[in-house]
C-alpha cells in the first residue's frame, strides 16, 4: 500500500469537548466519519497533524491560543489514535514540515488521502502542498468540516485544478 491518511487539526481546541466557542463544527459526525477512515488504514499509515502557535508576544495576547505540550494543542480525546506519527506545522499546509516529507517519501507513499477540519483552510492547503511535493492528493469530503461552505468551495475549485480529488469514499 503506497497510500496514507493525513488527520488535520482534530484537536482539542477545535473539535474537543471543551473546544474554543467559535469552532462549530458537528463533532458527531465528524469523529464517527474520521474514526471510520482511520480504521481503513495500516496504523504505519496513518498520520496526525496539529496546527500549534508559536511562543511569541503576539500569540500570547490570542484569545484562542493552542502551543505545543498544551491540552488545546493535544489530539481530540474522541480521536481514534493508531500510530505515533504525529507531526506539528505552525502554518496551514502540513507539507511546511519537512520532517513529514521526509517520512512519506521514506516510507514509499505516493498517494495522500485527506481529513479533518477545516474544509476551506488546512485541509485544501495541505492536499496543495502534497501536489506541489510531488504526492497526489484527495480530500475525503464525508470526513471533512468547515465552518465556511463559500470559501470551502471556492478552495475546492482552486485545489481541483491542480490535480486534487475530492471524494465521499
Amino acid at each position: 500500500m503506497n497510500n496514507a491518511l493525513l488527520v488535520i487539526d482534530m484537536q482539542e481546541i477545535l473539535v474537543g469537548k471543551s473546544h474554543a466557542k467559535l469552532f462549530k463544527y458537528d463533532t458527531d459526525v465528524l469523529f464517527r466519519n474520521v474514526n471510520q477512515k482511520i480504521s481503513e488504514y495500516p496504523p504505519q499509515h496513518v498520520y496526525y497533524i496539529r496546527k500549534v502557535m508559536k511562543k511569541n508576544l503576539l500569540n500570547r495576547l490570542s484569545p484562542i491560543q493552542a502551543f505545543d505540550g498544551t491540552p488545546e494543542a493535544d489530539l481530540a480525546e474522541a480521536l481514534e489514535v493508531i500510530s505515533e506519527k504525529n507531526y506539528i506545522k505552525y502554518v496551514g499546509d502540513a507539507f511546511a514540515n519537512p520532517s513529514l516529507t521526509e517520512d512519506l517519501r521514506t516510507s514509499g507513499i505516493t498517494h495522500v488521502d485527506i481529513v479533518g477540519v477545516d474544509g476551506c483552510g488546512c485541509v485544501p492547503l495541505t492536499a496543495e502542498g502534497a501536489i506541489r511535493n510531488g504526492f497526489s492528493a484527495r480530500i475525503l469530503s464525508d470526513a471533512v468540516q468547515t465552518m465556511s461552505p463559500k470559501r470551502e468551495s471556492k478552495q475546492k475549485a482552486r485545489v481541483s485544478e491542480l490535480g486534487v480529488v475530492y471524494s465521499e469514499a
